[in-house]
């Protein structure tokens, strides 16, 4: 099964990372040992992670919570694909992210 990170959610992830090294030195580094380690579980067993709640019908979207920092990373599965959908604040309002389903 092939994998790819949509360019919206990469900007998510950068996003969060220059903002956690704003806030403190280093927690930038340390999302992104989390957010890898994430994607890395993903890859290897797409369909272990929890359904998302708050996905559009007719597609199915998992989620990996990282907890530390609060973050749902949330990627969509098919047959042949992963695709890395959202890295987002979980408090963020649910369904923000749905219409970047249409990427699949």
């Amino acid at each position: 099964m092939t994998s790819r990170i949509l360019p919206d959610a990469s900007d998510d992830a950068d996003a969060v990372e220059r903002r956690l090294d704003r806030e403190q030195p280093g927690y930038g580094l340390d999302f992104l040992i989390l957010y890898r380690a994430a994607l890395a579980a993903i890859r290897s067993a797409p369909r272990q992670h929890a359904p998302t709640e708050d996905g559009p019908a007719g597609i199915e979207t998992r989620e990996v919570f990282v907890e530390r920092f609060n973050q749902r990373v949330i990627y969509a599965v098919t047959d042949s694909e992963v695709v890395i959908l959202a890295v987002e604040h979980a408090h963020r309002r649910p369904g923000s992210w749905t219409a970047r389903a249409e990427q699949v």
